[in-house]
């Protein structure tokens, strides 16, 4: 230290003298106003002599330890200000990692809803995977067992079969036989056939149906030997020839002298109108069919009931239902004729009837009555021989 301290013997005080660089360090340190108290100060005592010399030293010591206290609590503030600035930093990091940590978690909780979401739904899936497995499971025992069914039935057919063949080899035989025993009666019959037979048959004629006469329901066969009724409207065009409402056609051909003779298939039908007409019958509208009206027919309705239908009508009573209808004309005699073609039986006939113009075959297949009448009006070939 640069102060000098001197002890004078004789006093009891103790004088302290300063250099001049102390008291400028000294001075230097203390602030303005404290260095103006300290040399108003220097000036009372140096006036009032030197007794106050220790209490000059314990205000420069006071002064000293305001300083020093001061500037630690500059610096302590200023640490506490770094510190402050330290924690908010840090304060702000935590809070902007609180937000990371919340997006985040936000973020797992989406997606752990997504996982939940996709979980149940395969839950959903291996349930509906299991019920498919099951039904197909089922499924497959069903086709199992309807599998062991065709199989047993396989075989059950193939010994169907084999006795079947077995029996189509015996009703072959047995054919062979009848068609011998058939060729032996048939020619038996045609040597018993009867003169008037064998005379009205000679007089055959081909016919084949008008498709210009045909009411519009009424389908034709390609040939014109068939006839039936259909449910829809066929597209053909409107002629006076044409017969409506009424399903009548007539055949193509048309005689005007001599004989004639042909037969048409009924077999299978509830209903039909056979026989001839004269060539300037009404055609549209109310049809009734009798003489006087030029129509020489016969029928057969409700199955069971034939009729002549001569005005008034006559019922025919006969002892099987033909099959084959055969229709002469003698034009000259004014003869019609009706036969069961198969066994040759007289049905009816229309005597001493006066003809003055065309007569042609006609023909009526009916309604066909939802079904039951569906079969089609025939004409067949006519044989002199000829056997059912």
């Amino acid at each position: 230290m640069s102060d000098d301290i001197y002890e004078d013997p004789d006093s009891s005080n103790i004088n302290i003298r300063t250099s001049n660089k102390t008291e400028n360090i000294y001075m230097n340190a203390v602030p303005k106003k404290s260095q103006q108290r300290l040399k108003h100060s220097e000036i009372q005592d140096r006036s009032a002599g030197r007794n106050h010399g220790p209490y000059k030293l314990a205000v420069v010591f006071l002064g000293l330890l305001c300083v020093l206290l001061l500037a630690v609590i500059i610096i302590g503030l200023c640490i506490r200000t770094e510190e402050a600035r330290q924690l908010q930093l840090r304060y702000n990091n935590l809070t902007e990692d609180n937000k990371q940590l919340q997006l985040r978690y936000n973020n797992l909780t989406e997606e752990k809803e997504q996982l939940e979401t996709l979980n149940n739904n395969l839950i959903r899936e291996r349930e509906q995977s299991q019920l498919r497995y099951n039904n197909l499971a089922e499924e497959k025992g069903k086709l199992e067992t309807l599998n062991n069914n065709l199989i047993r039935e396989r075989e059950q057919s193939q010994s169907r079969n084999t006795m079947l063949n077995a029996e189509k080899s015996q009703l072959e035989t047995n054919i062979s036989a009848m068609v011998g025993e058939r060729d032996e009666l048939q020619s038996r019959l045609c040597k018993l056939e009867s003169h008037d037979m064998k005379r009205i048959k000679s007089h055959a004629v081909d016919v084949t149906l008008d498709p210009d006469t045909a009411h519009a329901h009424l389908i034709l066969s390609a040939d014109g030997k068939q006839v039936r009724h259909g449910d829809t409207k066929q597209s053909v065009p409107d002629n006076p020839k044409r017969f409506s409402p009424v399903v009548n056609v007539l055949g193509k051909q048309g005689f005007s002298t001599g004989k004639f003779y042909y037969e048409v298939q009924v077999q299978g039908k509830t209903e039909w109108s056979l026989g001839v007409a004269r060539e300037s019958i009404t055609r549209k509208g109310k049809i009734t069919l009798s003489p006087e009206d030029g129509y020489w027919t016969i029928w057969l309705r409700n199955g069971t009931e034939y009729k002549a239908l001569a005005g008034p009508s006559v019922p025919l009573s006969l002892k099987e239902k033909p099959q084959r209808v055969g229709v002469f004309v003698d034009y000259e005699a004014g003869l019609v004729s009706f036969y069961d073609a198969d066994r040759w039986y007289h049905l009816y006939s229309y005597a001493n009837v006066k003809f003055t113009e065309k007569l042609y075959p006609f023909f009526s297949p009916s309604l066909n009555d939802g079904g039951k009448n569906s079969s089609p009006l025939i004409i067949s070939s006519v044989s002199i021989c000829h056997i059912k």
